[in-house]
């Protein structure tokens, strides 16, 4: 990996897409709530601290794979450099417009 310029790519998932699903850690550690504030940059916003704990969305490869390879639906993988670092899985909406299943 160029630390110094990293390529960041997004791609649809292929055949690599099983291995990241399969062998990533999706836990993170939540320690505080932000307060969003339209117009004022990330930075500035307030956080409320709260004590630590663990979050899990848990991923159940099957149904990634389902999404992947059904007409109605995608899944994309985010890159940096040669390295898988997160993922978008897009389906219709009733609407008929994109519907954001999973963003990681």
């Amino acid at each position: 990996m160029n630390v110094a310029n990293p390529a960041l790519s997004i791609r649809i998932a292929d055949e690599c897409f099983e291995d990241y699903i399969l062998n990533s850690e999706f836990t993170f550690t939540v320690l505080g709530y932000a307060q969003p504030r339209i117009g004022e940059s990330v930075d500035s916003w307030q956080v409320e601290l709260v004590e630590p704990y663990s979050k899990n969305y848990g991923i159940d490869s099957q149904e990634f794979a389902d999404h992947r390879d059904a007409a109605t639906s995608s899944v994309m993988v985010a890159w940096l450099d040669d390295r898988p670092v997160g993922h978008i899985v897009m389906s219709t909406h009733w609407s008929g417009f994109a519907y954001i299943d999973e963003l990681a």
